[in-house]
């Protein structure tokens, strides 16, 4: 699926959310352990963290929908995040996508264009309409 959302591109394969708590977590997981890792040795030996528990912790402050609400965002796997005018982004497990922001979606069939293209059809544009 791709999908505008301001000036930002997203391709990514649509999912449920539960399945988005699923991807996440282990993610969240490996961030702590290298942030614990970084640590001062004293400090790690002093107080004793376990990435997991912290994980779980943090995911359950988090409130998450139920079936019977109605969606208010688009949970998104494998995702690509790229701004429209400039090269390069970001690659996300998971990314969930607020309804709101959402400015128009496809699923395939986009095919690129130069600057030199666009302006010609807008000056043919132009002309047909005068």
């Amino acid at each position: 699926m791709r999908i505008f959302a301001g000036a930002i591109v997203i391709w990514g394969v649509p999912g449920t959310f539960r399945d988005f708590i699923a991807r996440s977590e282990p993610e969240i997981v490996a961030e702590y352990e290298r942030q614990l890792r970084e640590r001062p040795r004293r400090e790690r030996k002093r107080t004793s963290v376990d990435p997991r528990t912290i994980t779980s912790e943090q995911l359950a402050n988090v409130r998450w929908p139920n079936d019977a609400e109605e969606p208010t965002a688009l949970t998104l796997f494998d995702v690509i995040l790229s701004p429209v005018s400039a090269k390069g982004g970001l690659r996300l497990p998971t990314l969930r996508v607020p309804l709101a922001c959402i400015n128009a979606w496809w699923f395939a069939g986009a095919e690129a264009f130069s600057e030199k293209e666009a302006t010609q059809f807008f000056v043919g544009f132009e002309e047909f309409f005068s």
